[in-house]
């Protein structure tokens, strides 16, 4: 019961909340009662599904309990399930309908979409869409580029295939479905991601007054890029007369930079930390001149982090605040990988964390293959910086077991 009056009282201070960043506050000053909070919720609703019946959710009734209950997972363990959503079954990890299977980024995997996800995952992005228009006032009404929020590849279930999606009017972006208004302003590309990734960079041509772009991952930005020196003639003919004389009249002065392709290209995201510097570094010269700020934590099982908007003149901190509203998170610590996994108010600063999600896509204490550092904390909210990508325990770098050491 006292664990109940807790989250009544939480819900209560929560709905008197206004926006999405006072929102986020709130849940950073009550992380605890935050996660409780959207567990209940979550199970609640999903207690009635196959995947709900199979481990007891309608027995669950605190943390402790379901964290008993229910086993830690990965997509090898959930491949039996996701085969029959394939198959069209209904209600197997999710109550509501799966509007199509998102492809991770390498490709190897297939998880539910649902409407919920998608809105949980745009109240982490929310708060970073308002800062950053705040901050570049003039990029409002003007094409943005903004990567990994749609499905790209869902043909059993009917979805239009998208790789990304490109807001022509960001300002609108803060209100409603987020995720909706992406996809419906979004780039229809075929299947093949070569072909996909031709066919966004003729489109990102064609916009001379595009604004921003917020990339993700800076291994595959870089192979959509390099298709400038590698298919520039191609990419000409999909462009106007006078835009494929301006940017042929470019190509002759050197090599094409962003700068010149965009002139009003303010800001641009990338996973700049960890094992990924080296591939932020390596497009460093393609954005000489703009400025470079690190992208949200987000693939296709989840979004780990609500990305902060750098300030000129600001020092930048490492990391970015957990995603408290969107998830329930775990964190295998990877000094005692054995234990328990720790809830997001026990990190430590300086700990080596494994996440550990239940989602609203129908993941339920599902085993990400990213290792985080806890940098610090916003307010009680652990600020996380991605380190390292391990399959298990065994594939991580001997530089990142030496640090958990």
């Amino acid at each position: 019961m006292k664990f109940l009056n807790k989250l009544k009282s939480f819900k209560t201070l929560f709905a008197g909340s206004d926006g999405g960043r006072a929102q986020l506050q709130t849940a950073a000053r009550f992380p605890e009662l935050a996660q409780a909070d959207y567990l209940r919720r979550l199970l609640r609703d999903q207690r009635d599904t196959a995947y709900g019946r199979a481990h007891a959710f309608d027995a669950v009734r605190s943390v402790a309990d379901y964290q008993a209950q229910v086993p830690i997972v990965d997509y090898e363990t959930l491949r039996p399930w996701l085969a029959e959503i394939e198959r069209g079954i209904a209600n197997v990890l999710v109550a509501e309908p799966v509007l199509c299977l998102r492809q991770s980024a390498g490709g190897s995997k297939r998880l539910p979409v649902t409407r919920r996800l998608q809105a949980e995952q745009a109240a982490a992005l929310r708060p970073f869409l308002a800062d950053w228009l705040a901050l570049q006032k003039e990029t409002a009404g003007r094409p943005w580029l903004w990567q990994a929020l749609a499905a790209d590849d869902a043909p059993s279930l009917g979805a239009v295939p998208l790789l990304q999606a490109a807001a022509q009017h960001p300002a609108k972006l803060l209100g409603g479905s987020l995720a909706a208004q992406l996809r419906g302003m979004g780039l229809c590309t075929p299947k093949s991601r070569g072909r996909a990734r031709f066919t966004l960079l003729s489109r990102l041509l064609a916009q001379v007054d595009l604004a921003a772009m917020s990339l993700g991952d800076p291994v595959q930005a870089k192979a959509l890029f390099d298709l400038l020196h590698t298919h520039l003639p191609e990419l000409l003919k999909q462009l106007s007369p006078e835009r494929r004389a301006e940017v042929a009249k470019l190509a002759t002065q050197g090599p094409l930079v962003a700068r010149q392709l965009w002139p009003q290209l303010q800001r641009v995201s990338l996973w700049q930390e960890g094992s990924m510097a080296a591939g932020a570094t390596d497009l460093s010269p393609f954005f000489v001149g703009i400025a470079l700020q690190t992208a949200p934590l987000q693939g296709a099982e989840a979004t780990l982090t609500v990305p902060e908007v750098s300030v000129p003149g600001q020092a930048a901190q490492r990391g970015a605040p957990l995603a408290l509203r969107s998830h329930f998170f775990e964190f295998i610590d990877l000094r005692q990988p054995r234990a328990r996994p720790r809830l997001a108010h026990q990190l430590e600063e300086g700990g080596l964390y494994v996440p550990v999600v239940t989602t609203a896509g129908g993941l339920y204490r599902y085993r990400l293959q990213d290792v985080v550092e806890c940098t610090g904390f916003w307010q009680r909210a652990p600020r996380l910086a991605f380190v390292d990508r391990a399959r298990d325990d065994r594939a991580l770098s001997d530089a990142v077991l030496q640090r958990a050491a």
